[in-house]
């Protein structure tokens, strides 16, 4: 193709030609440049509004995990607090304190409501609603108006401060205005045009990155008379509205003829909001950046365009005598190839890439093909002339060579012109210039059916020879076509004389499946035999009777498949070993690692490991208990350990009969057992439970009759932890309830 394009160019450069070619290459030039330039304006203030969201995202993050740093500040304070029983190190010490983070004031009182700040002062708290939260266990952020002033708002956090008998001795609150303390200089505004508001629910501003900026929350309300004009009139209601519902959403407003944007979302504290608000300058800047850009590319691009032209054309001039010169070398060459492809009875022909057409050379009658094939790769296939099978592997081939890599070679299955099926080998060249270019391609086609089949008549042996070696306890050869087997089982003389018995591989597979396989594998030892894939050590169960008694062996299955590249699958091979020893020890091995040797239920590690694999899984929601042995140490002291083991035995037993096969049961060690039971929802069912297992039962062991409850802790999952440890946790504090209760109990986790 690149030969007759060479042909039809006729190169007569005219300067007037040359003008108007410049002139709309200019003109098409800047039309570009206006239109990228309308479109890069859009997807920038687009880009800005991500932008500002994204800060948005980002401080709310940094706010909360700032709150996240004071509340264990306190509640570290707390711990330090609720060791002190002197009043006046008490003082001393929230003195300390607040200086520390500069806290406007930390209070303790007890739990009354009454007691003293750092200041050594007398507060009284009684009426305060984070007081009576924080006295029923809660930590509590709130905050509190001083005045009219902007900003002027306190923030208290309260947390319980819990005695070492785990009562809660008191409330410690700490009072603070966001700007002064030592945690929140950690906001980092990296740029200065960007103002950060945070209001709470009331619409009161708590912080404000700029504190002389105006009331953002007080404007959308009209609380303070600001010369503020909205973009659209209704905004300012929507507003409202969002910050009511705790939505997010982005406002366009002009303040003092400025125009400003403000995106608010909730900050997820109580019902706080923040607002980042930035001027139009946040977006023009990079507008004006933009604009500069496109009026350099538009001057750059028609200068490049000058130079480019004026190079085309000398390289044109300097080459056009080589292409000449080249036409004439190939076309000699070409017959020369010509000559040799029909004494090889070859099938040669030219690909075109741009075009997708193949125009064959020298052709083979048996391939079927026309002289020209158009759209090709995709044509070999719509004309049935390559098998379906093969598409991705031609059509990465001729992609490649449109890469213009230098040789591609694959081998297919092709239709001849009497629709019988052959082995070709496709071989496509790219023939290159001196520059690199590619001139043309130049493929061949060869038939290698011959070479196919002794390949695989290789591949057959090599399988056979392979599948041979070992102790092969049963031999089934199958020819796919006919249904005809044969059976090679010398070690086992019953399943060779089944070949008798059958005329066809389905009837002799019927009674393999009703006698000889154990019932809870016959889908597996089916799909064995129906598959088209080869398969390697596929292990299952096989039954027979010893003594008048059924069992089973476990045996090994691998299937090889012979075919034939014109009809495909030929044959199947199928070796069966015997496994049994080897599996049984596998079993034991594996039984012995999980499972607990006095009480057959799973060991401490197997446990944890399946309860930490089922809560990893998502949509999952358990109960889990720990169940203690009450006085076990009585017994084993009293009776003697042997005693105590069966204790322990019959606990285990007790417990493992009291729920279901797909609940986990395992003894984590000493007398205590752990429980998950799966997918309860009903709570009634384990009250239930936990009251059979906590009633009194009395345990026979030889002439030894002991009456013993167990106590237990009950927590549910996720409601009360996420993870394994943290669900141990909270069950195992129950489970101390329960103890210190008198024994013979049960306590779920929330009831505490």
């Amino acid at each position: 193709m690149v030969k007759i394009m060479l042909k039809k160019l006729k190169f007569n450069y005219n300067l007037k030609y040359g003008d108007v070619f410049i002139g709309v290459a200019i003109l098409a030039v800047i039309v570009f440049a206006l239109i990228f330039k309308s479109f890069v304006y859009k997807n920038e203030f687009e880009n800005s509004m991500e932008r500002l969201e994204q800060v948005v995202e980002q401080q709310t993050t940094v706010i909360n995990e700032i709150f996240d740093d004071i509340e264990n500040y306190i509640i570290m304070t707390s711990e330090f607090i609720s060791r002190d029983n002197n009043i006046n190190e008490i003082c001393e010490n929230l003195n300390i304190y607040a200086k520390r983070q500069d806290f406007k004031e930390i209070a303790f009182v007890d739990t009354t409501g009454i007691g003293v700040n750092n200041n050594g002062t007398v507060v009284d708290l009684t009426e305060k609603d984070y007081f009576l939260k924080s006295l029923n266990g809660d930590i509590c952020i709130d905050t509190e108006k001083n005045s009219d002033k902007y900003c002027d708002v306190d923030v208290i956090i309260s947390v319980p401060v819990i005695d070492q008998s785990e009562n809660i001795k008191g409330v410690l609150a700490a009072r603070f205005q966001l700007y002064y303390i030592n945690f929140f200089k950690d906001i980092n505004i990296t740029n200065e045009d960007v103002k950060i508001t945070i209001s709470n629910g009331n619409k009161d501003i708590i912080y404000d990155s700029e504190k002389f900026d105006i009331n953002m929350a007080g404007r959308f309300e009209n609380k303070i008379d600001y010369d503020i004009k909205y973009i659209e009139p209704s905004s300012g209601d929507i507003v409202i509205d969002n910050l009511n519902s705790q939505k997010s959403g982005i406002l366009e407003y002009k303040l003092g003829g400025e125009r400003k944007f403000a995106y608010y979302m909730p900050l997820g504290i109580n019902t706080w909001n923040i607002f980042v608000i930035v001027p139009e300058t946040y977006i023009t800047n990079q507008m004006e950046i933009i604009n500069y850009a496109v009026i350099k590319l538009i001057v750059c691009t028609i200068l490049s365009a000058l130079l480019l032209f004026a190079l085309i054309i000398y390289i044109i001039n300097n080459t056009n005598k080589k292409i000449m010169n080249t036409n004439r070398e190939l076309k000699i060459s070409e017959e020369t190839f010509r000559i040799s492809a029909e004494h090889g009875q070859k099938t040669i022909f030219d690909y075109y890439p741009d075009e997708n057409i193949i125009n064959v050379i020298v052709s083979n009658c048996f391939y079927g093909m026309p002289k020209l094939i158009y759209d090709v790769p995709e044509s070999f296939f719509t004309k049935n002339i390559i098998d379906e099978s093969y598409r991705s592997t031609v059509f990465e081939a001729f992609d490649k060579i449109k890469l213009k890599e230098k040789r591609v070679s694959f081998s297919v299955k092709c239709n001849d012109c009497n629709n019988k099926s052959i082995w070709a080998n496709f071989d496509i060249m790219n023939v290159f210039d001196e520059n690199g270019n590619v001139i043309k391609s130049i493929g061949v086609i060869e038939d290698v059916t011959e070479k196919k089949n002794a390949e695989e008549m290789y591949i057959k042996e090599k399988n056979l020879k392979e599948a041979m070696t070992g102790d092969n306890m049963i031999i089934v050869e199958v020819d796919m076509n006919t249904g005809e087997f044969k059976i090679d089982a010398t070690m086992n003389v019953e399943i060779n004389s089944l070949k008798l018995l059958h005329n066809s591989f389905e009837s002799f597979c019927d009674t393999i499946y009703n006698k000889y396989i154990f019932e809870e594998d016959i889908k597996i030892a089916k799909y064995i035999v129906e598959s088209d894939n080869e398969l390697r050590n596929i292990e299952l169960r096989a039954r027979f009777v010893k003594n008048g008694v059924e069992d089973y062996r476990w045996i090994s299955v691998i299937k090889n498949i012979i075919k034939n590249p014109v009809y495909g699958i030929n044959k199947s091979f199928f070796y069966v070993k015997d496994i049994d020893k080897a599996k049984r020890q596998a079993i034991l091995l594996k039984y012995n690692a999980e499972i607990d040797i006095l009480t057959g239920i799973f060991n401490r590690a197997t446990v944890e490991k399946k309860i930490t694999e089922y809560m990893s899984e998502e949509h999952k929601s358990a109960v889990v208990m720990i169940i203690d042995v009450d006085k076990f140490k009585f017994v084993n002291d009293t009776y003697g350990h042997s005693v105590g083991d069966e204790i322990l035995k019959i606990s285990a037993s007790r417990i493992k009969n009291e729920f279901r096969k797909n609940d986990i049961v395992g003894r984590l060690g000493g007398d205590e057992f752990i429980v998950l039971i799966d997918g309860i929802k009903d709570m009634s069912v384990v009250s239930r439970k936990a009251e059979n297992l906590s009633s009194p039962y009395v345990y026979k062991v030889d002439d030894i009759e002991i009456e013993l409850t167990l106590s237990i802790g009950i927590a549910k999952f996720p409601y009360d932890g996420n993870g394994y440890n943290e669900i141990y946790k909270k069950a195992d504090e129950a489970l101390y309830l329960s103890k210190n209760g008198g024994r013979g109990k049960y306590n779920f986790y929330r009831q505490m």
